[in-house]
């Protein structure tokens, strides 16, 4: 334990480079460093109960890895005036300096269908069932083919075999405005709490708007300004100005959207049914939903 506990001082003290081998200093980044510290520190907690689990380490590890390839393949290509790999979406209203053209529609169909299927995998398919549980765009990196690969397992947690199953958890996690409204209020989490934070995503990616802003100087909440304009039909003033689309072709996206947040995890979709609508499944019937709660935004620690 002599050397866990000198690794421990080290990383509590912010001497992280003390416990990398001289010999790959310099050839691995600060940002892997740092999550490797992280990994083990958990990994090392007195309370067994805080421990991660074997398959929370290995999403850990991939993540590390992903980070290193990104670190070590940098795209100079932005959108909206960000610098990828990190897939991102200011306000409408910022005034950015674009030396790329904003995604098209077609390009955002298809980093959300990843995303999707990437969730799907984890719900349903993977060997372990995993609940993301930090569903947002900085947590989706973007190859040169503009193939979303999904990140950010540090608030990762295994699943129940049965998709409807609740974990009660000890405290929040997540990025704030992503949030599940029973895990906000009840520290309920299910597959359901990932279909959420994809459904804002979703509303997110075809506004081209933060979930956080507030629309103009009506004081409406993104989410309210979306449910207005969805039932009023008014769909084009929900899309980003920037997107040369019919609005109708859009529109049973937003649906799909509206769908993913509802306020009761079991009146939303599985991912499963979400692919489907992506991939124009006819059997998928999208339903008659009710008003959504207002996305609340406040700061949240992993506990």
């Amino acid at each position: 334990m002599g050397l866990a506990t000198w690794a421990q001082d080290s990383i509590k003290e912010g001497r992280l480079k003390q416990i990398v081998d001289s010999d790959l200093r310099g050839r691995i980044s600060f940002k892997c460093v740092k999550e490797f510290a992280q990994l083990a520190s958990r990994c090392l907690h007195s309370n067994p109960k805080k421990r991660p689990t074997m398959s929370e380490v290995v999403v850990g590890l991939e993540l590390i890895l992903a980070i290193h390839e990104k670190t070590n393949n940098p795209l100079d290509r932005k959108i909206f005036g960000l610098r990828l790999p990190a897939f991102g979406f200011p306000s409408i209203h910022e005034n950015s300096d674009h030396n790329g053209a904003p995604f098209n529609w077609d390009e955002r169909y298809r980093i959300l269908l990843g995303v999707a299927r990437a969730l799907l995998y984890l719900h349903k398919h993977a060997p372990i069932r995993v609940i993301h549980c930090d569903v947002q765009p900085w947590n989706i990196l973007l190859d040169e083919g503009l193939e979303p690969e999904l990140h950010g397992f540090y608030y990762a947690v295994s699943a129940p075999n049965n998709e409807t199953d609740c974990i009660e958890m000890n405290s929040i996690r997540g990025t704030s405005g992503y949030i599940a409204p029973e895990f906000l209020t009840h520290v309920h989490l299910s597959t359901k709490a990932d279909v959420f934070s994809f459904g804002v995503l979703v509303l997110e990616t075809i506004a081209g708007r933060k979930p956080a802003s507030y629309i103009d100087d009506s004081k409406e909440s993104f989410t309210q300004y979306i449910w207005r304009n969805w039932v009023e039909g008014t769909y084009s003033n929900i899309i980003d100005t920037r997107l040369s689309v019919d609005s109708r072709s859009i529109a049973r996206f937003i649906h799909m959207g509206l769908w993913c947040i509802q306020r009761e995890a079991t009146d939303r979709p599985t991912m499963e049914e979400v692919v489907g609508i992506f991939l124009g499944s006819s059997s998928i019937y999208l339903p008659i939903l009710t008003r959504p709660n207002s996305i609340l935004f406040k700061n949240y620690s992993d506990g």
